[in-house]
């Protein structure tokens, strides 16, 4: 895990989180719960700047999902997220109703 990307996503890289212990603390404070049918996730939105001739800055979404009944304990979460797609609030809306166990 890098730290620095997952702090401050420079312009190429963004986060990767492989549990909900991976968010940073300056991040996670800004988090929020909600449940989903897999699990508790932490939601938040994170700053990304990409930069070509000019830097342009961007929300990015975030949900990491602590999966309550994991197939391999050494994969217990799901990270979602959209590269400049949705808001938060509909990565939401995807997570809670519409996530169903397969």
């Amino acid at each position: 895990m890098d730290t620095e990307v997952n702090l401050k996503p420079p312009n190429g890289r963004h986060p990767h989180y492989r549990t909900a212990a991976d968010i940073p603390a300056d991040v996670d404070k800004s988090a929020r719960t909600v449940r989903t049918a897999l699990g508790p996730a932490r939601v938040f939105t994170q700053k990304y700047t990409v930069c070509t001739q000019d830097c342009r800055s961007y929300d990015e979404p975030f949900a990491v999902i602590t999966l309550d009944k994991p197939e391999d304990p050494h994969h217990p979460a799901l990270m979602f997220t959209s590269e400049s797609g949705i808001s938060e609030s509909d990565l939401v809306r995807v997570i809670t109703p519409d996530l169903r166990r397969a």
